[in-house]
């Protein structure tokens, strides 16, 4: 207690000021951590939908000796396109809530490069059925 009086008096400032910086300092701490858990959570949506993908892939090719075949690119092609709904549905509930912290001035990962992201999982995820199907 008495390192943080001797700091008020070392640097005048009164005691209100040093907690009003703290508490600015904590808010724009806790701002930072939300931003970090938003790009954590479209990691695990991206995750899941290259996992969803990689699925659909595989009962293509692990079974594809099955008759009838139709049922087998059914599965595939449902697991690719539910792939394909994850990609696109983590990319508008990371912009959504990302744009809620645009109040504050925090910096966030640009537009740009998310929609870059999720076009190259789809056109993926796409390319791999396209192979399983054909």
């Amino acid at each position: 207690m008495e390192s943080r009086e001797s700091d008020n008096r070392n640097t005048n400032k009164k005691p209100s000021d040093t907690k009003r910086d703290l508490a600015e300092d904590r808010t724009e701490w806790a701002e930072q951590r939300t931003l970090m858990a938003k790009e954590r959570t479209f990691a695990a949506w991206m995750r899941t939908g290259v996992a969803m993908t990689a699925t659909g892939l595989g009962f293509g090719q692990l079974l594809r000796e099955l008759d009838p075949a139709w049922v087998v690119k059914t599965m595939a092609g449902i697991m690719v396109i539910a792939a394909v709904a994850t990609f696109v549905l983590g990319s508008w509930r990371h912009t959504k809530a990302t744009k809620e912290l645009e109040y504050s001035g925090m910096k966030r990962t640009p537009l740009w490069s998310l929609a870059l992201i999720t076009l190259a999982l789809i056109v993926a995820s796409a390319l791999g059925l396209f192979l399983v199907v054909v």
